[in-house]
């Protein structure tokens, strides 16, 4: 019998995402598996490596292989990314998506699914794969939603928990419930920029597989924060434990494991009473507009920046001064000691009259709406859009109906 291959799957392999899962076996004549790839131009990339890294030749010399096949996006994604990476390691990784095992459609379907099926990899054959790094293994997406809850059922379905008011208890209650050297230690972890996510997921997965095993992973959680690129916390008793655990994930970097000191694991998964989010109301803390209300019209969580959409406060007539004649006539001293001036919605036709320049142009930052631009500020039917960062903004407490009664020489707005 010639060569076979079986119709697509929904296989994936942890390393790189395959859209295709192309099976070959073979009784009495060798298959060539450079020219099966050649008929799928999905596949050019991922042909051109086998071929060049010696794959090919090591996967047509087995009698029966499931290929797990990444598309070309994901290939030139990945070559991109590890431009610099060891050709040893490259070759690896691609051994790793070759199953040493023949599945077709039938065998797919009648795999276990109450539990998975550890499937040999080409990699093992290396003998570099250490522990279980060279096993596949292969979940039906039912059966793996079933482990989850169970594992969590068991984890946590007999705890019972009591209600806590924060704000009945004392200062020394409190304080009894920070970390102390009897609690477990946080550990941070550098992992591959993007990856974040993945790496605690991935990390997760494993814990649930070495438990299953018999052999857990001596860890207690970890986390990935969206603002901090780069790394992920676990939390553990011991150093080594963590370095067991990361050892052999590929998108975590085993040599940066750092202690974090006990008076900063609060501030790791410390919660603002209020998040700042779009239409949050606020108060400016500092500056000029120091105790102004405003409304949060954008917000960029990951750069802690946000803008903001408040009464100017613009002394027109000074502004005027300064770009008609150039300066300000007199010292830094005299501008700090001048009042604040007062809120007071921006009148374009008011700004003609004292010949101050005027920009009106779109900002594709606000879906391409028109605004006015003079003096490196800008403003939109009379309210200024002002760029700040987070921490100088406190949306605790603060209520917008309180805008209404800001200005009292002109007609009150609502935001």
């Amino acid at each position: 019998m010639g060569p076979r291959r079986a119709a697509r799957s929904g296989l994936m392999a942890l390393a790189l995402l395959c859209c295709m899962v192309g099976t070959f076996s073979q009784s009495t004549q060798k298959f060539n598996i450079t020219k099966m790839l050649a008929g799928q131009p999905r596949f050019s990339v991922l042909r051109e490596m086998l071929s060049s890294l010696g794959v090919a030749a090591e996967i047509n010399g087995r009698k029966s292989v499931t290929l797990l096949a990444p598309a070309n996006n994901v290939m030139r994604a990945f070559r991109t990314n590890n431009n610099k990476t060891d050709a040893i390691k490259i070759t690896d990784l691609l051994r790793f998506h070759v199953l040493l095992t023949y599945f077709d459609i039938a065998e797919l379907r009648a795999l276990k699914t109450t539990n998975y099926t550890s499937v040999t990899t080409l990699l093992q054959t290396t003998g570099r794969a250490s522990g279980n790094n060279g096993f596949v293994n292969i979940y039906s997406l039912k059966s793996r939603v079933k482990l989850y809850q169970k594992f969590i059922q068991q984890r946590y379905g007999r705890q019972e928990y009591e209600e806590f008011d924060e704000a009945e208890t004392t200062d020394v209650e409190q304080q009894a419930l920070l970390p102390s050297v009897r609690y477990p230690k946080l550990w941070m972890v550098k992992c591959q920029i993007g990856h974040e996510r993945e790496a605690s997921i991935g990390l997760m997965q494993k814990f649930m597989d070495m438990d299953m095993q018999g052999k857990p992973l001596l860890i207690k959680s970890a986390i990935a924060l969206d603002h901090l690129k780069g790394y992920l916390y676990v939390e553990s008793e011991k150093e080594a434990y963590v370095r067991e655990s990361i050892r052999g994930m590929r998108v975590i970097f085993q040599r940066e494991v750092k202690l974090v000191p006990i008076k900063e694991m609060t501030d790791v998964l410390s919660v603002e009473k209020k998040s700042v989010d779009i239409d949050t109301w606020v108060r400016v803390k500092n500056g000029v507009y120091k105790g102004d209300l405003a409304k949060v019209v954008d917000v960029d969580h990951v750069r802690q920046r946000a803008t903001i959409k408040l009464i100017p406060r613009v002394d027109l007539q000074a502004l005027a001064l300064k770009m008609n004649e150039g300066s300000i006539k007199g010292s830094k001293d005299d501008a700090k000691n001048r009042p604040r001036p007062a809120p007071r919605f921006i009148n374009v036709q008011e700004l003609q009259d004292l010949k101050i320049s005027i920009e009106r142009k779109r900002d594709p930052n606000h879906a391409g709406e028109y605004f006015e631009f003079f003096d490196g500020m800008q403003f939109k039917d009379g309210y200024l859009y002002k760029g700040v960062s987070l921490k100088s903004i406190d949306s605790n407490g603060v209520l917008g109906l309180e805008l209404a009664h800001v200005d009292t020489s002109e007609r009150a707005r609502i935001l």
